[in-house]
């Protein structure tokens, strides 16, 4: 099993799926958006090394995001660590946990997720792994009425 658990204060840590398809079109734009500044050193190299900076700090934005980001589970409370952000969601808020597909902005790198809405809080997306181990912890906590898998 990936997710990691923590016995002794309760603790369950889940990896964020991360779709290979999603991260070859995140290096893909990357690299077009660089081959671009490169073809037009030569008529503007005044923006040269400003736009360098600037998509240089994208690209280690999106390698942070795509390497730290975790879900965690502890006692009754959902931990989302997504890059800099950082969001606890207690279970007992939850009012839908649904299963989705779509490529909306969210706390994940893949396509399919969980849609989380809970009273109080923004929807988040999430792609835990694995999955049922993450789905029977929600389970346990919140009534399984509000689950449609």
């Amino acid at each position: 099993m990936n997710a990691l658990r923590c016995h002794r204060y309760n603790i369950m840590r889940f990896k964020i799926k991360k779709d290979v398809s999603l991260a070859t079109l995140l290096f893909v734009i990357s690299v077009f958006t660089l081959s671009i500044f490169l073809m037009n050193y030569q008529t503007a190299p005044w923006v040269y090394g400003p736009l360098l900076v600037v998509v240089g700090c994208m690209v280690g934005l999106i390698v942070w995001f795509y390497v730290v980001s975790e879900y965690i589970i502890k006692d009754d409370v959902l931990f989302i660590r997504f890059g800099f952000l950082r969001e606890a969601i207690p279970l007992k808020a939850i009012e839908k946990v649904q299963s989705t597909t779509n490529l909306k902005m969210s706390t994940t790198f893949s396509r399919h997720r969980l849609k989380i809405q809970a009273t109080g809080y923004p929807v988040y997306y999430l792609s835990p792994v694995p999955l049922d181990a993450f789905t029977d912890q929600l389970k346990k906590i919140i009534d399984h009425k509000k689950m449609e898998l």
